[in-house]
């Protein structure tokens, strides 16, 4: 099974989240990336999210899933770098580990002239990036 089969259903692009199936189909139609590349995005995905702590609900007081894939991102790299993680696969990772999640009001951005797709998901706690949002421990420093 590919991704697109796996998650258009579901709303699921590489972009995030998507409001509809047709903006979700366009969003795979434009996508360049592999599913292997998607895949090692998930992975690293994956590996923050067992660090993470599930909530029972949906936290809106919390980043979103693009401040969230940011705050992966960084954690797997260093000096406030990290691999370049797209929200799509983001989410992906979360929808396969069961978390729930609610897209943002859209908002056009400018820059890639359409609207994003992000989304608010049920966590609660994350590992720290070394950043501006502190977490619970790094991944130098995790048991």
């Amino acid at each position: 099974m590919t991704l697109r089969e796996e998650f258009e259903p579901v709303l699921i692009s590489p972009d995030g989240l998507e409001p509809d199936a047709a903006s979700c189909a366009a969003s795979w139609n434009r996508e360049t990336s592999s599913d292997e590349r998607l895949e090692a995005m998930i992975a690293l995905v994956d590996e923050w999210l067992a660090e993470c702590t599930k909530s029972s609900r949906i936290n809106k007081r919390v980043p979103s899933s693009f401040g969230l894939k940011n705050i992966c991102s960084r954690w797997h790299g260093k000096n406030g770098w990290g691999p370049k993680i797209l929200n799509g696969p983001f989410l992906m990772a979360c929808h396969r580990r069961g978390y729930r999640m609610e897209a943002q009001p859209p908002r056009f951005v400018g820059k890639i002239q359409r609207n994003d797709a992000n989304a608010w998901i049920s966590i609660s706690h994350w590992p720290d990036d070394g950043s501006r949002r502190p977490g619970t421990f790094t991944k130098e420093n995790r048991v």
